[in-house]
């Protein structure tokens, strides 16, 4: 792919929450999009701190946008969890999707990274080492920046980590980045060197956290605020490259040849193609129940009766009418089993003594949500529009 490449490691506003008392960027991640597009980039990928948020939102930008999105973290390592000694270890590491089931496995680390319970969650949510080891090869790997297992774990996590990447060199890089302080030149120049060693393919990223001069100030401003200090920080180039850019900074920095980086910096558009597009499952994922038309019919009819609206002059005219669309729009929108399902729940609270509430938003427009218990309010004695809450046209 001529004078493109593809960002492969980048952070918006979306890992702050995960990353502890830092800021990492005050970009949101639409402006990321926005700027991919801008340069003609055809892929992208996110690898928030910790997280995925957000993760269908940013698919579907970047689909609108013709951009594949490329499903990512920067997981926090740690060498072994032990909850009566825990460790802050908490070494970086870039995994990404291949495919849809990368991405439940990916998701499913994210997961349990978050269980406060077992350790995993330490200052920061992680992951053990065994489980990078014990990915499948749905998982492509990068080695991340100088954060990283390879830089500054202990010698036996880079021997384990080492000995993984040679074994699984195909979905596996050597990540290096054009940072111009001393600690990064020597990374740098080390990952070349274990490159030659054993063949294992270099992949070239500026570790994104600002859009813009203005965000990367922006965010320097926040972590002043909260008293947050990185060392050799400010010899990082964290901003957005184009693909001039990303060159100029490998050039600046001086660690590696031209003949090196370039193909770095290529490699990542070999890393986008492996990439396997993926459909987003929009189907309702609530639990179904058996003959739920014939059970939402009964508990309407229970509710007609309970309530005593049969018995009101106006049943026949604004009552009997109003459940009628109201059924058939539940029905034409699939949600008749999610109403159940509400109905379940809010009727089990009553049993159990416990006030969920009036209702709450538009739902009060329904009258079959009265009925069936999901909410203490008649729509048609107030006068309340169920077509903000469901039609069929939404």
């Amino acid at each position: 792919m001529a004078n493109n490449y593809t960002v492969l490691h980048l952070h918006s506003m979306d890992s702050n929450p995960k990353s502890g008392l830092t800021v990492d960027s005050v970009t949101p991640f639409q402006d990321y999009i926005n700027k991919a597009k801008e340069c003609g980039m055809t892929s992208l990928a996110f690898t928030e701190h910790g997280s995925v948020l957000h993760n269908i939102s940013k698919k579907q930008m970047c689909e609108k946008n013709g951009i594949k999105y490329i499903h990512g973290q920067e997981f926090y390592v740690t060498e072994k969890i032990d909850k009566k000694n825990l460790v802050r270890d908490n070494y970086h590491c870039i995994l990404l999707a291949k495919n849809k089931d990368g991405v439940r496995e990916l998701n499913y680390l994210s997961s349990i990274a978050n269980n406060r319970d077992d350790g995993h969650y330490y200052y920061t949510p992680r992951i053990e080492l065994k489980d990078v080891l014990n990915t499948s090869e749905n998982i492509l790997i990068l080695t991340a920046c100088c954060a990283g297992i390879l830089c500054r774990g202990s010698s036996e996590a880079k021997e384990q980590f080492l000995t993984f990447i040679i074994n699984n060199k195909d979905r596996c890089w050597l990540e290096i980045q054009p940072h111009c302080f001393d600690m990064q030149i020597k990374y740098n120049q080390y990952l070349y060197d274990i490159s030659k060693e054993y063949n294992i393919k270099l992949v070239a990223t500026s570790d994104v956290h600002a859009v813009s001069e203005d965000h990367m100030m922006g965010r320097k401003i926040m972590q002043v605020s909260k008293g947050t200090v990185f060392h050799d920080e400010d010899e990082c180039d964290l901003i957005w490259h184009d693909y001039d850019g990303i060159i100029a900074a490998f050039e600046k920095q001086k660690a590696l040849p031209k003949d090196v980086y370039m193909p770095a910096i290529e490699e990542t558009n070999h890393i986008a193609d492996l990439i396997e597009d993926y459909k987003l499952d929009y189907s309702n994922k609530y639990p179904r129940f058996d003959n739920a038309e014939e059970e939402f019919k009964k508990r309407i009819n229970n509710g007609v009766i309970e309530h005593g609206l049969n018995k009101l002059d106006n049943y026949t005219t604004d009552y009997l009418p109003r459940i009628k669309e109201e059924f058939e729009t539940y029905k034409h929108n699939d949600a008749i089993d999610f109403m159940l399902l509400d109905s379940d729940y809010k009727n089990w609270m009553r049993d159990h003594g416990m006030y969920y509430g009036p209702s709450r938003g538009s739902v009060s427009g329904s009258l079959i949500a009265y009925l069936i218990h999901s909410t203490d309010v008649d729509s048609v004695k107030y006068d309340l529009n169920f077509q903000r809450f469901m039609n069929p046209e939404r």
